[in-house]
């Protein structure tokens, strides 16, 4: 039985490959409680997973999130987005390519 840090890791690599998943399901592969399966979500918050509550509700990667992935800051992003109008039209296609590549996408309403 893997301890609670290599459970995350694995619990992490298995929501980057299914991109959703449900607590009840994960519980059991795991063999764990859904309640631990929570609070594993609960401290890998520093990743793009989120939950969904109800019917069709369930464990979520963000769309466009790679765990593992570099990914601007709010702020960087902010920056970086007021500084485009500043330049010149090439550059400015630029920074919107790196913008569009490392922003953290935002998370679709379901």
């Amino acid at each position: 039985m893997p301890n609670a840090l290599e459970r995350r890791m694995e619990l992490l690599s298995r929501l980057n490959a299914r991109r959703s998943d449900t607590a009840a399901n994960l519980a059991f592969e795991f063999q764990v409680s859904v309640n631990t399966i929570y609070r594993d979500i609960g401290a890998l918050s520093d990743y793009p997973i989120y939950t969904v509550q109800g019917k069709g509700g369930g464990i979520y990667m963000m769309d466009g999130c790679r765990a593992g992935r570099d990914y601007l800051s709010e702020a960087q992003a902010e920056v970086l987005t007021r500084a485009v109008e500043l330049l010149n039209s090439d550059d400015q296609a630029i920074v919107r390519a790196i913008l569009k590549k490392f922003a953290v996408p935002e998370r679709k309403k379901r």
